[in-house]
Protein backbone atom coordinates (compact mmCIF):
# COMPACT_ATOMS: atom_id res chain seq x y z
CA UNK A 1 0.00 0.00 0.00
CA UNK A 2 1.41 3.40 -0.92
CA UNK A 3 1.72 6.06 1.82
CA UNK A 4 -1.04 8.25 0.38
CA UNK A 5 -3.55 5.39 0.37
CA UNK A 6 -2.49 4.32 3.83
CA UNK A 7 -3.00 7.82 5.24
CA UNK A 8 -6.37 8.21 3.53
CA UNK A 9 -7.57 4.86 4.90
CA UNK A 10 -6.34 5.67 8.41
CA UNK A 11 -8.07 9.05 8.35
CA UNK A 12 -11.34 7.55 7.14
CA UNK A 13 -11.36 4.83 9.81
CA UNK A 14 -10.48 7.29 12.57
CA UNK A 15 -13.32 9.62 11.58
CA UNK A 16 -15.78 6.75 11.80
CA UNK A 17 -14.60 5.89 15.32
CA UNK A 18 -14.61 9.53 16.42
CA UNK A 19 -18.21 9.92 15.28
CA UNK A 20 -19.53 7.99 18.29
CA UNK A 21 -17.62 9.98 20.94
CA UNK A 22 -19.46 12.75 22.73
CA UNK A 23 -22.93 11.53 21.85
CA UNK A 24 -25.48 9.43 23.69
CA UNK A 25 -27.04 7.99 20.52
CA UNK A 26 -27.04 4.22 21.18
CA UNK A 27 -27.43 3.39 17.48
CA UNK A 28 -24.10 4.93 16.45
CA UNK A 29 -21.79 2.01 17.39
CA UNK A 30 -23.83 -0.31 15.16
CA UNK A 31 -23.77 2.19 12.31
CA UNK A 32 -20.03 2.70 12.76
CA UNK A 33 -19.47 -1.06 12.50
CA UNK A 34 -21.49 -1.23 9.29
CA UNK A 35 -19.55 1.71 7.87
CA UNK A 36 -16.20 0.06 8.68
CA UNK A 37 -17.37 -3.03 6.84
CA UNK A 38 -18.27 -0.87 3.85
CA UNK A 39 -14.84 0.77 3.91
CA UNK A 40 -13.22 -2.64 3.61
CA UNK A 41 -15.48 -3.49 0.67
CA UNK A 42 -14.40 -0.25 -1.00
CA UNK A 43 -10.64 -0.55 -0.46
CA UNK A 44 -10.41 -4.28 -1.12
CA UNK A 45 -11.95 -3.98 -4.58
CA UNK A 46 -9.87 -1.09 -5.94
CA UNK A 47 -7.42 -1.41 -8.82
CA UNK A 48 -4.65 -1.55 -6.22
CA UNK A 49 -6.56 -3.13 -3.35
CA UNK A 50 -5.75 -2.94 0.33
CA UNK A 51 -5.04 -6.44 1.58
CA UNK A 52 -7.01 -8.24 4.22
CA UNK A 53 -4.20 -7.91 6.78
CA UNK A 54 -3.38 -4.29 5.98
CA UNK A 55 -6.97 -3.36 6.66
CA UNK A 56 -7.06 -5.23 9.99
CA UNK A 57 -3.88 -3.46 11.08
CA UNK A 58 -5.23 -0.03 10.12
CA UNK A 59 -8.44 -0.62 12.07
CA UNK A 60 -6.56 -1.69 15.21
CA UNK A 61 -4.14 1.22 14.91
CA UNK A 62 -7.06 3.65 14.75
CA UNK A 63 -8.81 2.07 17.73
CA UNK A 64 -5.63 2.30 19.80
CA UNK A 65 -4.82 5.83 18.70
CA UNK A 66 -8.25 7.09 19.74
CA UNK A 67 -8.33 5.00 22.93
CA UNK A 68 -5.03 6.59 23.94
CA UNK A 69 -6.58 10.05 23.65
CA UNK A 70 -9.69 9.20 25.69
CA UNK A 71 -9.90 9.42 29.48
CA UNK A 72 -9.77 5.86 30.79
CA UNK A 73 -12.20 6.87 33.54
CA UNK A 74 -14.81 8.16 31.08
CA UNK A 75 -17.27 6.30 28.84
CA UNK A 76 -15.36 6.68 25.55
CA UNK A 77 -13.66 3.29 25.82
CA UNK A 78 -16.97 1.53 26.35
CA UNK A 79 -18.38 3.20 23.26
CA UNK A 80 -15.44 1.98 21.20
CA UNK A 81 -15.91 -1.50 22.63
CA UNK A 82 -19.53 -1.47 21.45
CA UNK A 83 -18.33 -0.99 17.87
CA UNK A 84 -16.25 -4.16 18.18
CA UNK A 85 -19.25 -5.96 19.67
CA UNK A 86 -21.26 -4.99 16.60
CA UNK A 87 -18.43 -6.01 14.26
CA UNK A 88 -18.72 -9.50 15.76
CA UNK A 89 -22.36 -9.59 14.73
CA UNK A 90 -21.78 -8.63 11.10
CA UNK A 91 -21.69 -11.33 8.42
CA UNK A 92 -18.06 -12.32 8.14
CA UNK A 93 -16.41 -11.43 4.87
CA UNK A 94 -14.52 -14.54 3.69
CA UNK A 95 -10.76 -14.68 3.44
CA UNK A 96 -9.66 -13.41 0.01
CA UNK A 97 -8.28 -15.82 -2.58
CA UNK A 98 -4.78 -14.34 -2.23
CA UNK A 99 -4.79 -14.69 1.56
CA UNK A 100 -1.37 -15.93 2.68
CA UNK A 101 -1.37 -17.88 5.95
CA UNK A 102 2.40 -17.60 6.16
CA UNK A 103 2.34 -13.83 6.47
CA UNK A 104 4.67 -12.80 9.30
CA UNK A 105 2.01 -10.58 10.85
CA UNK A 106 0.03 -13.71 11.67
CA UNK A 107 2.87 -15.58 13.34
CA UNK A 108 1.55 -17.23 16.47
CA UNK A 109 -2.12 -16.43 15.90
CA UNK A 110 -5.03 -18.77 15.32
CA UNK A 111 -7.31 -16.66 13.14
CA UNK A 112 -10.06 -19.21 12.81
CA UNK A 113 -11.64 -19.74 9.44
CA UNK A 114 -14.72 -17.58 9.24
CA UNK A 115 -13.36 -14.37 7.79
CA UNK A 116 -12.48 -10.73 8.33
CA UNK A 117 -14.11 -9.74 11.61
CA UNK A 118 -13.41 -13.01 13.34
CA UNK A 119 -9.76 -12.65 12.37
CA UNK A 120 -9.75 -9.01 13.50
CA UNK A 121 -10.48 -9.91 17.14
CA UNK A 122 -7.78 -12.61 17.12
CA UNK A 123 -4.92 -10.35 16.04
CA UNK A 124 -3.30 -8.64 19.01
CA UNK A 125 -3.14 -4.85 18.73
CA UNK A 126 0.07 -3.08 19.57
CA UNK A 127 0.29 -2.38 23.32
CA UNK A 128 3.36 -0.44 24.55
CA UNK A 129 5.44 -1.99 27.32
CA UNK A 130 8.61 0.12 27.09
CA UNK A 131 8.64 3.43 28.95
CA UNK A 132 12.28 4.39 28.55
CA UNK A 133 12.75 8.15 28.61
CA UNK A 134 9.29 8.81 30.06
CA UNK A 135 8.08 9.76 33.51
CA UNK A 136 4.77 8.80 35.09
CA UNK A 137 3.48 12.35 34.68
CA UNK A 138 4.22 12.62 30.94
CA UNK A 139 1.25 12.92 28.61
CA UNK A 140 2.71 10.13 26.47
CA UNK A 141 2.70 7.72 29.42
CA UNK A 142 -0.88 8.65 30.23
CA UNK A 143 -1.76 7.70 26.65
CA UNK A 144 -0.04 4.37 27.23
CA UNK A 145 -2.14 3.81 30.35
CA UNK A 146 -5.28 4.64 28.40
CA UNK A 147 -4.36 2.07 25.74
CA UNK A 148 -3.77 -0.61 28.37
CA UNK A 149 -7.06 0.25 30.08
CA UNK A 150 -8.96 -0.04 26.79
CA UNK A 151 -7.33 -3.36 25.94
CA UNK A 152 -8.06 -4.67 29.45
CA UNK A 153 -11.71 -3.66 28.96
CA UNK A 154 -11.88 -5.60 25.68
CA UNK A 155 -10.31 -8.59 27.43
CA UNK A 156 -12.69 -8.42 30.39
CA UNK A 157 -15.63 -8.14 27.97
CA UNK A 158 -14.42 -11.24 26.09
CA UNK A 159 -14.12 -9.29 22.87
CA UNK A 160 -10.49 -10.35 22.41
CA UNK A 161 -8.38 -13.16 23.91
CA UNK A 162 -6.04 -12.30 26.76
CA UNK A 163 -3.06 -10.56 25.11
CA UNK A 164 0.39 -11.88 25.96
CA UNK A 165 1.34 -8.30 26.87
CA UNK A 166 -0.88 -8.60 29.96
CA UNK A 167 1.30 -11.33 31.46
CA UNK A 168 4.43 -9.49 30.34
CA UNK A 169 3.24 -6.27 32.00
CA UNK A 170 2.78 -8.04 35.32
CA UNK A 171 5.97 -10.05 34.93
CA UNK A 172 8.22 -7.07 34.32
CA UNK A 173 6.95 -5.66 37.62
CA UNK A 174 7.11 -8.76 39.79
CA UNK A 175 9.30 -11.48 38.30
CA UNK A 176 12.72 -10.04 39.02
CA UNK A 177 15.63 -8.67 37.02
CA UNK A 178 19.31 -9.42 36.52
CA UNK A 179 21.31 -7.00 38.67
CA UNK A 180 24.89 -6.23 39.64
CA UNK A 181 26.25 -5.10 42.99
CA UNK A 182 28.63 -2.81 41.13
CA UNK A 183 29.82 -2.23 37.57
CA UNK A 184 31.84 -5.17 36.31
CA UNK A 185 30.68 -7.56 39.03
CA UNK A 186 28.79 -10.78 38.16
CA UNK A 187 25.09 -10.53 37.51
CA UNK A 188 22.64 -12.16 39.89
CA UNK A 189 18.87 -12.68 40.02
CA UNK A 190 17.21 -9.97 42.09
CA UNK A 191 13.63 -9.83 43.31
CA UNK A 192 14.27 -6.52 45.09
CA UNK A 193 11.82 -3.88 43.78
CA UNK A 194 14.57 -1.27 44.11
CA UNK A 195 16.42 -2.94 41.24
CA UNK A 196 13.53 -2.55 38.80
CA UNK A 197 13.85 0.47 36.51
CA UNK A 198 10.76 2.62 35.89
CA UNK A 199 9.00 0.76 38.71
CA UNK A 200 6.32 3.41 39.21
CA UNK A 201 5.17 3.16 35.59
CA UNK A 202 5.37 -0.62 35.48
CA UNK A 203 3.28 -0.91 38.65
CA UNK A 204 0.66 1.44 37.19
CA UNK A 205 0.35 -0.65 34.01
CA UNK A 206 0.26 -3.99 35.84
CA UNK A 207 -2.39 -2.61 38.19
CA UNK A 208 -4.70 -1.86 35.27
CA UNK A 209 -4.58 -5.47 34.10
CA UNK A 210 -5.06 -7.03 37.52
CA UNK A 211 -7.79 -4.67 38.70
CA UNK A 212 -9.76 -4.66 35.44
CA UNK A 213 -9.16 -8.15 34.04
CA UNK A 214 -7.92 -10.13 37.03
CA UNK A 215 -10.55 -12.87 36.79
CA UNK A 216 -9.75 -13.40 33.11
CA UNK A 217 -6.08 -13.64 34.04
CA UNK A 218 -6.88 -16.31 36.63
CA UNK A 219 -8.92 -18.40 34.21
CA UNK A 220 -6.53 -18.03 31.29
CA UNK A 221 -3.77 -20.38 32.53
CA UNK A 222 -1.51 -19.76 29.50
CA UNK A 223 0.24 -23.11 29.15
CA UNK A 224 2.66 -22.16 26.38
CA UNK A 225 4.21 -19.23 28.28
CA UNK A 226 4.20 -20.53 31.86
CA UNK A 227 7.96 -21.10 31.79
CA UNK A 228 8.69 -17.66 30.38
CA UNK A 229 8.97 -14.43 32.32
CA UNK A 230 11.41 -12.69 34.60
CA UNK A 231 14.51 -14.44 35.98
CA UNK A 232 13.12 -14.70 39.52
CA UNK A 233 10.06 -16.59 38.28
CA UNK A 234 12.15 -18.76 35.94
CA UNK A 235 14.22 -19.98 38.89
CA UNK A 236 11.08 -20.83 40.86
CA UNK A 237 9.45 -22.53 37.87
CA UNK A 238 12.53 -24.63 37.15
CA UNK A 239 12.31 -26.11 40.65
CA UNK A 240 8.53 -26.47 40.56
CA UNK A 241 8.49 -28.30 37.25
CA UNK A 242 10.88 -30.89 38.67
CA UNK A 243 8.83 -31.44 41.83
CA UNK A 244 5.35 -31.17 40.30
CA UNK A 245 4.88 -30.85 36.52
CA UNK A 246 1.20 -29.95 36.94
CA UNK A 247 0.59 -26.86 34.82
CA UNK A 248 -2.25 -25.45 36.90
CA UNK A 249 -0.27 -25.76 40.12
CA UNK A 250 2.59 -23.83 38.53
CA UNK A 251 0.25 -21.07 37.40
CA UNK A 252 -1.23 -20.76 40.89
CA UNK A 253 2.29 -20.51 42.29
CA UNK A 254 3.08 -17.77 39.79
CA UNK A 255 0.02 -15.92 41.07
CA UNK A 256 1.44 -16.22 44.56
CA UNK A 257 4.75 -14.77 43.37
CA UNK A 258 2.89 -11.78 41.94
CA UNK A 259 1.03 -11.31 45.21
CA UNK A 260 4.19 -11.57 47.27
CA UNK A 261 6.10 -9.11 45.12
CA UNK A 262 3.36 -6.48 45.11
CA UNK A 263 3.36 -6.84 48.89
CA UNK A 264 7.12 -6.24 48.91
CA UNK A 265 6.68 -3.12 46.76
CA UNK A 266 3.92 -1.78 49.04
CA UNK A 267 6.22 -2.02 52.07
CA UNK A 268 9.46 -0.79 50.48
CA UNK A 269 10.43 2.60 51.91
CA UNK A 270 12.55 3.34 48.84
CA UNK A 271 9.46 3.30 46.63
CA UNK A 272 7.29 6.39 46.12
CA UNK A 273 4.24 6.55 48.37
CA UNK A 274 1.75 6.61 45.48
CA UNK A 275 3.35 3.51 43.95
CA UNK A 276 3.32 1.74 47.33
CA UNK A 277 -0.40 2.51 47.68
CA UNK A 278 -1.17 1.15 44.20
CA UNK A 279 0.88 -1.98 44.90
CA UNK A 280 -1.00 -2.55 48.16
CA UNK A 281 -4.35 -2.32 46.39
CA UNK A 282 -3.15 -4.73 43.70
CA UNK A 283 -1.97 -7.23 46.32
CA UNK A 284 -5.42 -7.14 47.94
CA UNK A 285 -7.09 -7.70 44.56
CA UNK A 286 -4.83 -10.65 43.78
CA UNK A 287 -5.54 -12.15 47.20
CA UNK A 288 -9.32 -11.72 46.79
CA UNK A 289 -9.29 -13.37 43.36
CA UNK A 290 -7.09 -16.23 44.59
CA UNK A 291 -9.23 -16.88 47.65
CA UNK A 292 -12.52 -16.72 45.75
CA UNK A 293 -11.47 -19.14 43.02
CA UNK A 294 -9.88 -21.59 45.44
CA UNK A 295 -13.12 -21.65 47.45
CA UNK A 296 -15.10 -22.28 44.25
CA UNK A 297 -12.70 -25.01 43.23
CA UNK A 298 -12.92 -26.63 46.65
CA UNK A 299 -16.71 -26.65 46.47
CA UNK A 300 -16.55 -28.75 43.29
CA UNK A 301 -13.68 -31.06 44.22
CA UNK A 302 -13.20 -33.38 47.15
CA UNK A 303 -9.47 -32.77 47.15
CA UNK A 304 -6.86 -30.57 45.53
CA UNK A 305 -3.12 -30.95 45.03
CA UNK A 306 -1.42 -29.53 48.11
CA UNK A 307 0.22 -26.69 46.15
CA UNK A 308 -3.11 -25.35 45.05
CA UNK A 309 -4.52 -25.43 48.57
CA UNK A 310 -1.58 -23.71 50.20
CA UNK A 311 -1.91 -20.05 50.99
CA UNK A 312 0.38 -17.63 49.17
CA UNK A 313 2.98 -17.57 51.94
CA UNK A 314 6.53 -18.40 50.98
Amino acid sequence: MDPETSQALATRILRILQSIIGTSDESLPRLAAIELDSVYADYSTRTQPVTFLQFIQHVWDSFMRLAGELDRNGDGHRKLARIIRWLEKLPNRPFPHDYDESDEILSGYDLGGTGLWDAFTRVEPYIPLSFEGLSSTDAEFQRYLNVHAFTALLTKSRLIPLPRQAILAIGQTTEGVMAQKEDGSPEFVSSDPSDIEELDMKVAVAAIWIQHAGHVLWRSNPRDTIGEGGPFWKEIYANLSKENPNHLSSYRERWCVWMQQFGEISENSNVAEETRDIAGEVQETLDEIYSMHIRLYRSHQESLPSLQLNSCVR
